[in-house]
């Protein structure tokens, strides 16, 4: 069954606050961080969120990009301008508001229009895949792949483009991801287990 809308925001919510016992901190500018990871660095967190765009700030950047994004992800963004989890092994990325470099303001969301202009896109690309997040610590980048009235998820090298696997929606995506790594970091966020490469969904 795919998740989408407030039930696969639910979900995310739910496996990112077992780690809250080990603390939470709300920012300024409304970013949730849960689970300090000192090992990693001395402002590291094992999880971030990013408050949600406003419908006006979603159809800004899509107007940017120039194709329409898939609804269930929009919904997601209007949840959450995207996300970072398990000390960055996954990043759904979103809108970049600011350029700052220290406070709480620096606390921002890879940008989605940033990481889609030719110079960042992984080299034989289709101009028609929209690139949306990173898994696997930066090493892979996920994209939609349009058909008609339906798209797919794909996850490929970061530098080449050469996909490896596919999920049919962004929901099943995203909590094949957290789901499997939640199985490899213990309860203070040390990662225990290094990570197998997922296998083709569809």
């Amino acid at each position: 069954m795919t998740l989408g809308g407030e039930k696969l925001f639910d979900e995310v919510v739910r496996t990112v606050s077992k780690w809250s016992p080990r603390g939470v901190k709300l920012l300024s500018n409304g970013v949730r961080l849960t689970c300090p990871t000192p090992h990693v660095g001395p402002e590291a967190w094992l999880h971030v969120l990013f408050p949600p765009l406003t419908h006006g700030e979603l159809r800004e950047m899509e107007k940017k990009l120039g194709i329409p994004l898939p609804d269930d992800f929009r919904d997601f963004l209007l949840m959450t301008n995207g996300l970072m989890l398990f000390s960055q092994h996954v990043s759904v990325w979103g809108v970049r508001k600011n350029m700052a470099r220290s406070g709480d303001k620096a606390w921002q969301p890879y940008d989605l229009l940033d990481h889609n202009s030719g110079a960042e896109r992984p080299a034989y690309s289709p101009e028609d895949v929209i690139f949306f997040a990173s898994a696997d610590e930066g090493r892979n980048w996920c994209f939609f792949e349009f058909d008609d009235e339906s798209y797919r998820v794909g996850k490929t090298d970061r530098h080449h483009f050469r996909p490896d696997a596919y999920w049919s929606a962004f929901g099943n995506w995203l909590l094949d991801e957290i789901r499997s790594l939640a199985l490899l970091f213990n309860a203070d966020g040390e990662l225990e287990i290094e990570r197998v490469n997922q296998t083709t969904e569809w």
